[in-house]
């Protein structure tokens, strides 16, 4: 359609198009033609800069590319690390009693720790879920659960505070510690639903391994997150027993005061105190605005492990002596 002239010059290098026919021969050219390596400033056509930006783009797509991969491939073994550490923690801590006296103590927070790492890694497989991604997406959604988190918090710091009068018929505040603690037990507590929610979970993964194993036993070789899905299974199982077997005793109504006693023991509750009518053995709690009445507890309980804590029974006196705490005198206190 256009001839070219001597060298690499091209027709409509310095020539501007008149009529169509013309535009239309120029651009067959400057599609047509390389950039001109021979001059001495690089004058490049529509299709160098075309194929440069096409260049660009793919490599730009590539680098994308594997940094998700990158970050796919760091986020499954991290989550493997994981599994394979509350695996690991939880078998040690159902082990029976050995010869290490050291690791027979730490049985019972090898399990806890575990069992804490399990549901970590039951609540990053399930935040993960299409289903579940969708419906944080929006809003509306992080408004109800903000909502209903908010008044479940609520709800079970006006509970631990009954509950605490009712221990020590003193108000809640004074005892401030076993106060938020208690309110993160009951909180626990009523958090049922959820894990009834990951045991709907659970029988969704035992239906994909029954359906990956059908297939396989067909001579198939499916694709699936096989051991996913058996890991999620196992860890919901973890969870669930522990849930159910520690927070359903534990923490029913008529445990929640003994659970309080145990807080406010270990929390509250000091037996480093400068009232001189008051026996030195005998843990208090300074109560009232002023500060110069306390709460006697004359048989504190000893609780020095976690499983103790979890695990032990203990006896709730009828009531406890108030009584003001009168100070030494600065020469009995020099003395």
């Amino acid at each position: 359609m256009f001839s070219e002239k001597s060298g690499h010059e091209r027709k409509y290098q310095f020539k501007k198009p008149g009529d169509t026919k013309e535009h239309v021969e120029a651009l067959y050219e400057e599609l047509a033609s390389g950039a001109e390596e021979d001059s001495a400033v690089m004058q490049k056509t529509l299709k160098a800069y075309v194929l440069e930006i096409v260049e660009h783009l793919r490599g730009a797509k590539n680098k994308t590319r594997d940094e998700v991969e990158e970050k796919e491939v760091e986020f499954w073994r991290a989550l493997v690390l994981l599994g394979v550490a509350a695996l690991a923690l939880i078998v040690l801590g159902n082990q029976e009693a050995g010869g290490w006296a050291w690791l027979d103590k730490k049985r019972f927070s090898f399990k806890l720790t575990g069992t804490l790492l399990a549901f970590i890694f039951l609540m990053i497989q399930i935040e993960r879920m299409a289903f579940f991604k969708v419906l944080w997406g929006y809003g509306f959604t992080k408004l109800i659960v903000s909502i209903g988190a908010s008044a479940l918090l609520v709800f079970s710091t006006g509970k631990a505070a009954g509950v605490i009068n009712g221990v020590f018929g003193v108000d809640s505040t004074a005892l401030p510690l076993s106060l938020t603690f208690m309110t993160g037990f009951i909180f626990f507590k009523y958090l049922s639903p959820f894990v009834f929610l990951i045991g709907l979970l659970a029988l969704v993964h035992v239906l994909i391994i029954a359906v990956w194993l059908k297939a396989f036993a067909k001579g198939d070789i499916p694709t699936g997150p096989l051991v996913s899905s058996a890991v999620f299974f196992i860890f919901s199982i973890l969870v669930m027993g522990f849930y159910w077997g520690w927070g359903g005793t534990r923490l029913s109504d008529e445990r929640l005061p003994e659970v309080a006693y145990k807080l406010a023991n270990i929390l509250d509750f000091n037996n480093r105190h400068l009232c001189a009518n008051i026996p030195s053995a005998d843990a208090v709690v300074f109560i009232g605005s002023s500060q110069n009445v306390v709460l006697i507890d004359p048989h504190p309980v000893s609780i020095d492990s976690v499983q103790a804590f979890f695990e032990q029974d203990l006896t709730i006196p009828p009531a406890f002596e108030r009584q003001a705490c009168a100070l030494p005198s600065a020469h009995s206190a020099l003395l």
